[in-house]
C-alpha cells in the first residue's frame, strides 16, 4: 500500500516500500484540501515501484480538483507507469496510466506483447474547474494466463466502465511510477489539486470505495492530550519517541540552520505506521563535551514549511542538536479512509523567540511574501509594458506573464525614481543567500539578479531554474556570485530572453543560513514490556565465503513472552568485506554497510541479512 496524504509533505506516509518523493524540480504548493490539506500538481511527483506496486491486482484512488474543464482537449494524467527501461518502447509494453482528455476520462493497460492497450473510459465533460472528483481504478487477474482479467473505473464512488472475460499479460514494469503527470518527461500534467491518494497491491470492491467516498468528509479523532514525559541521561524527553542528532558546521551567532524534512523514508524502513508530526518538532541544544542534552535545555524557536526545518544559531553552542519529534499515529483499517490519530502539543518551555534572519522582516516588519495582497514596496518594472503583463497578487501569490527582458527593482537603480517606497541598504555581510519560491511555465529558463552597491558598476549574476512546478531557488550571493557590500538597490529577473511565459512568485526573502547535516533517526519505540534477554542468533557459524544467512535476534522478558516494539541496533565486526542487508521479512533502517537499526515485530524477533565476508579467515565477521 502507497498512501500519500499530501499534508504539507509529498513523502508517503504509509509505503510497502521506499517512502521518499523522487522530484528533480523542487517543492510543491500545498493549500488547504478535502482531507486536511491537498497539492497542486504541475510539477514532478515520482515515486519507486518496488513494494509499493502489484501488477497482478491492484487499486490506484484520488481527490482530485482540477483546474480545468472536463472537455478540456490536452491530456491531463492523474497516474502513469510505464514498462522497464530494458523494455523496447516501454510507453507501449507494461503500461498503466489514467488520464482525462476530451470529456473522457480513460483508464487503460498495454500488455508486454504487440497490441493496442486495454481500457475502459467514462465521460466526465460536465466537470468544472475548482470542483472535487474521486477517481479510483481497479485490476484483477492480470498474467493470470486465463481470460478471467478485469478492469473497473469509479468516478465519485460510482462504478462508470468495467470490463472483464480479459487475459492480460504484462512484464517488468519501472523502477519509479508518476502521480499527477506522464512518465515520458512532457509537460502533461494533472494541473488540478491532489488529495488522498491510494495505491493497493489488490482490486478494492466496489462497496469498499462507495462507502470511503461517502465517508471523506467525516473528522478525524479529537487530538489526545500529550502525556508528560521525563528526562533521561540519553533523550532529552521520553514524551518524545524519535530523534535525529544533527551538526551545524558554522560558529556565527544568529545565523539560519536549515535541515530538510525527510524523516518519512527513515520512517518507513523502521515499519512505523504513521507521518511527521509537525507541532511536535523541537529542536534542543546539546553540551558540547557530553554530546546530549542538558535536563533543562530549552528548546530553540523553529519554522517549518517548505520541507524544511529552520531555527537560529544562538549566540553560544548549537553546533551539535538533537531534533526531537514524533508521528500521527495512521488507523488503516478502512480501505481508502487513513485515519490520524493526532496528538496535542504543550507549548515549548522558555523557548528562545528568535526567529531566522529575513532583510524585509527584520527592516521593516514585513516579509515579502505578498500576504497582504500588495506588490511589497517594489520601485520599478520594466523594461517595457509588454516584458511584464498582467501583473497581480492573489492569494498570497505575485502571478505574472513575462517575455524577453522582464524585471522588477527594490530601490532606485538608475535613478529613475523620485522616491523610493522604503530605503533599501541590504548589507551582504548580514543578508548573503537569496531565496525565492516560484513557479514557472517554461520546462527552463535562466534568470539574472542584479544590484548596486553604491557605484556606477553593477553587480550581476545568471542562474538556471528548471522544472515547471513549485520550487525554492536558492543562490548565495557571496559564494555563488560573490558579491560584496551593501545593495542599494536589488533588481530580479524572472526568466530572461525567454519569448512568452507565465511566472508566479511565492514569497522571497534574504537571509543568512547554513545547512545542518542530521544522522539516523532514533527511536524510544514502544515496547510493550520490560527485556531481559536478548539473544542473536545465526544460521552458520561456519560461513562460506561471501555466503548470505538470516541473523535473528530475540527479545523476551523476565517471563520469557517476546517484547514487541523493542528497539535493537544489530552490527557487525568484519576483517574483510562483510556488510548487513534488509531482511525481505523485516524492515530495518541503514545507518551504514555495518549497522542497521529496527523494531521487533509480535513474536519479539528482529532479522537482517549477513553478507559474509569474500576473505578466508578465522572470526572474519562477527555480530
Amino acid at each position: 500500500m502507497l498512501y500519500l496524504p499530501f499534508d504539507g509533505s509529498a513523502q508517503a506516509a504509509l509505503s510497502g516500500g521506499d517512502a521518499s518523493v523522487i522530484n528533480a524540480a523542487g517543492s510543491y504548493r500545498f493549500k488547504p484540501g478535502l482531507r486536511g490539506k491537498c497539492v497542486e500538481l504541475n510539477a514532478d511527483c515520482r515515486y519507486n515501484t518496488a513494494g509499493n506496486f502489484n501488477a497482478a491486482a491492484g487499486t490506484v484512488a484520488v481527490w482530485l480538483r482540477p483546474n480545468w474543464k472536463g472537455n478540456d482537449g490536452p491530456g491531463h494524467y492523474l497516474f502513469c507507469l510505464y514498462g522497464s527501461n530494458q523494455v523496447k518502447d516501454s510507453w507501449m509494453h507494461n503500461r498503466w496510466s489514467v488520464l482525462a482528455a476530451g470529456g473522457k476520462l480513460n483508464f487503460g493497460v498495454y500488455p508486454a506483447g504487440a497490441g493496442m492497450q486495454t481500457a475502459v473510459e467514462a465521460p466526465v465533460g460536465d466537470w468544472q474547474p475548482g470542483q472535487w472528483h474521486h477517481v479510483a481504478v481497479t485490476w484483477e487477474n492480470l498474467n493470470s494466463g486465463k481470460a478471467d482479467a478485469q478492469l473497473c473505473l469509479y468516478v465519485d464512488g460510482k462504478l462508470a466502465a468495467q470490463k472483464g472475460g480479459l487475459q492480460i499479460d504484462v512484464g517488468p514494469v519501472s523502477d519509479t511510477l508518476d502521480v499527477g503527470r506522464d512518465s515520458d518527461g512532457s509537460p502533461d500534467y494533472g494541473d488540478a489539486d491532489f488529495d488522498e491518494f491510494y495505491l493497493y497491491g489488490r482490486a478494492l470492491s466496489a462497496d469498499e470505495i462507495a462507502k470511503a467516498v461517502a465517508l471523506v468528509t467525516q473528522p478525524e479523532p479529537a487530538p489526545r492530550s500529550v502525556v508528560a514525559g521525563k528526562w533521561r541521561s540519553d533523550w532529552w524527553e521520553d514524551a518524545w519517541h524519535f530523534r535525529c542528532r544533527a551538526n551545524v558546521d558554522s560558529t556565527t551567532p544568529g545565523i539560519g540552520v536549515r535541515l530538510p524534512l525527510d524523516f518519512q523514508t527513515d520512517l518507513s524502513a523502521l515499519g512505523v505506521a504513521g507521518a511527521l508530526d509537525p507541532a511536535s518538532l523541537r529542536v534542543v541544544p546539546c553540551e558540547a563535551k557530553t554530546g546530549q542534552c542538558a535536563k533543562d535545555a530549552k528548546p530553540l524557536a523553529v519554522e517549518a514549511g517548505d520541507g524544511e526545518l529552520l531555527w537560529r544559531l544562538p549566540e553560544r553552542g548549537g553546533q551539535q542538536v538533537q531534533v526531537y519529534f514524533d508521528v500521527i499515529a495512521l488507523d488503516a483499517a478502512l480501505p481508502l479512509f487513513v485515519r490520524a490519530a493526532g496528538r496535542s502539543w504543550p507549548e515549548p518551555r522558555a523557548v528562545e523567540a528568535r526567529r531566522v534572519p529575513d532583510y524585509a522582516t527584520d527592516t521593516y516588519g514585513d516579509a515579502w511574501d505578498f500576504n497582504e495582497g500588495d506588490f511589497e514596496g517594489i520601485d520599478q518594472w520594466g523594461n517595457h509594458d509588454w516584458c511584464l503583463k498582467n501583473k497581480q497578487v492573489k492569494d498570497g501569490v505575485l502571478s505574472v506573464d513575462v517575455s524577453e527582458d522582464p524585471w522588477f527593482i527594490w530601490g532606485n537603480m538608475w535613478s529613475q525614481v523620485g522616491k523610493t517606497e522604503r530605503p533599501v541598504a541590504i548589507d551582504l555581510a548580514k543578508y548573503p543567500v537569496l531565496k525565492m519560491k516560484v513557479r514557472q511555465s517554461c520546462p527552463v529558463a535562466q534568470w539574472e539578479v542584479l544590484a548596486r552597491v553604491g557605484r556606477p558598476e553593477l553587480l550581476t549574476y545568471k542562474f538556471e531554474v528548471k522544472g515547471q512546478g513549485w520550487q525554492v531557488v536558492r543562490v548565495d550571493l557571496r559564494k555563488d556570485a560573490r558579491w560584496a557590500g551593501v545593495m542599494d538597490a536589488f533588481r530580479i529577473d524572472p526568466t530572461s530572453e525567454v519569448a512568452e511565459a507565465h511566472v508566479d512568485i511565492d514569497w522571497i526573502r534574504l537571509t543568512n543560513e547554513t545547512e545542518g547535516q542530521r544522522a539516523a533517526v532514533e527511536t524510544l519505540g514502544q515496547p510493550t514490556g520490560q527485556v531481559a534477554t536478548l539473544t542473536v542468533a545465526v544460521e552458520r557459524k561456519q560461513a562460506q565465503v561471501g555466503s548470505r544467512q538470516t541473523v535473528t535476534v530475540r527479545a523476551t522478558d523476565k517471563s520469557g513472552a517476546p517484547v514487541a516494539g523493542q528497539p535493537v541496533s544489530v552490527q557487525v565486526t568484519t576483517n574483510g568485506d562483510g556488510r548487513l542487508e534488509a531482511d525481505p521479512t523485516h524492515r530495518t533502517l541503514t545507518l551504514d554497510a555495518a549497522n542497521r537499526r529496527g523494531l521487533t515485530d509480535a513474536d519479539g524477533k528482529l532479522t537482517v541479512t549477513l553478507v559474509s565476508s569474500r576473505t578466508v579467515a578465522a572470526a572474519a565477521d562477527a555480530v
